[in-house]
């Protein structure tokens, strides 16, 4: 179970008559919902806590119906904002928008760095304000208002917490089109596993999900692979596995010439492409 609030850490002098003082974080909602999301997360597996200070890598860009039309870079460093940049194949000709392909490749590349830093409660109170929310299916519902997010068609974020305080579902729903014709919904359920074998800390097992959009439903399934680089246990692939109307579809988010704290992880350097040998009494010479 969650540990109880923490309590205010100034004291002030108390006349004797006086009740004493309602602790801070019980007295303010918000500090009160804080809290237990910040103890929730400290149930999950902290990379940093175990020594991880930056991260690179590379990713193809492997666009469903397409195939690899670029490469993703992905690089993050402590105490600063990650960085994700798309680099598109000289000389091809593309069925879509080369600026859908950019916004593919960002969304991929921090789906794996997400993964890795394992964050996944309090990456959602950037710029948003929590709420305790009632309990939906026997979970623990908190919602975030984020005015970002509002002004781009989001009606519901929001995180489904068990009675232990662990995260088991996330919600967003949003509306687009004339009068909010067009509703888009997700719901992400996930599970969790101990980091490594004696952990009481939890990594990602598994993750599905659900998802209407466009008047369209998807189905998600994704698993992930990790390795233990120098004792940080990283998420270095996911395989992402979705029911399409058209049949089913599968990516493989890999992470390729992978950099951890400076150095480079033996294993993640992907083959060279095979040369291709000229025919026997070719010559590079015409005449």
């Amino acid at each position: 179970m969650l540990t109880a609030l923490l309590l205010a850490t100034a004291l002030c002098p108390i006349a004797a008559q006086e009740a004493p003082a309602e602790p801070a974080a019980a007295a303010d909602p918000a500090a009160r919902v804080r809290t237990f999301l910040l103890e929730a997360e400290a149930r999950l597996y902290d990379p940093q806590a175990a020594g991880l200070n930056s991260l690179a890598f590379d990713m193809p860009l492997d666009f469903p119906g397409i195939g690899v039309v670029g490469t993703i870079r992905v690089s993050w460093a402590r105490g600063g904002d990650p960085q994700v940049t798309t680099t598109r194949n000289a000389g091809l000709e593309l069925p879509i928008p080369p600026a859908m392909l950019d916004d593919a490749g960002s969304q991929m590349g921090g789906q794996l760095l997400t993964a890795m830093l394992n964050r996944p409660i309090t990456s959602m109170l950037d710029g948003s304000t929590a709420r305790m929310d009632g309990a939906v299916d026997g979970l623990l519902r908190v919602s975030l208002e984020n005015a970002e997010a509002g002004a781009q068609g989001i009606t519901e974020l929001s995180m489904y917490f068990d009675e232990d305080g662990l995260l088991r579902k996330r919600v967003m729903a949003s509306e687009s089109g004339p009068l909010g014709s067009i509703k888009n919904r997700q719901v992400e359920t996930l599970e969790w596993k101990p980091a490594h074998e004696g952990s009481d800390k939890l990594v990602l097992a598994s993750q599905t999900a659900d998802v209407e959009a466009m008047g369209m439903k998807l189905a998600t399934t994704m698993s992930f692979v990790y390795r233990s680089v120098d004792d940080i246990v990283l998420p270095t692939s996911i395989t992402v596995n979705t029911e399409t109307p058209s049949g089913p579809m599968t990516q493989n988010l890999a992470a390729q010439n992978l950099v951890v704290n400076g150095t480079p992880v033996p294993g993640t350097i992907p083959e060279p492409a095979p040369t291709t040998t000229p025919p026997a009494g070719a010559s590079d010479d015409e005449g």
